[in-house]
């Protein structure tokens, strides 16, 4: 009926395989399979979202764009030239905490569907949380 859609995914708190260690999260690499072309918000929560730790400001608009073809495998018209099949967005985080949960959100019409394919974190070990 071309009314936005709201969608939001929030991704479990991962540790990064050690729960003791604070991490200062630095950037996250987002594997996203588009069809054409949708954008997303992206925000993320430290500590379980903690109340001591302020909430990131989404970065809004992360533009998604794909629908590349692998050769004889794809629908002509229906696929874009020298375009990759996975997209990736990437996102700047500033924050130390032992765990961290990345959220998407989109409210969009005339976007595409877009598949999250998987998440890669970028961080620096600090010290032990001592409790």
């Amino acid at each position: 009926d071309g009314a936005a859609i709201d969608a939001w995914c929030r991704l479990p708190f991962n540790n990064l395989s050690n729960p003791l260690l604070r991490k200062r999260f630095r950037r996250a690499i987002l594997d996203i399979q588009v069809e054409s072309y949708s954008q997303v918000n992206i925000g993320y929560d430290l500590g379980y979202g903690t109340v001591e730790i302020s909430s990131s400001a989404p970065t809004p608009n992360q533009m998604l764009i794909g629908t590349g073809g692998f050769w004889d495998s794809f629908v002509w018209d229906l696929f874009v030239w020298d375009s990759r099949t996975v997209s990736n967005a990437s996102v700047s985080l500033d924050g130390t905490e032992v765990n961290i949960s990345i959220l998407f959100q989109s409210s969009r019409a005339q976007d595409s569907s877009h598949i999250l394919q998987g998440v890669t974190l970028v961080s620096t070990g600090q010290r032990l949380n001592r409790g």
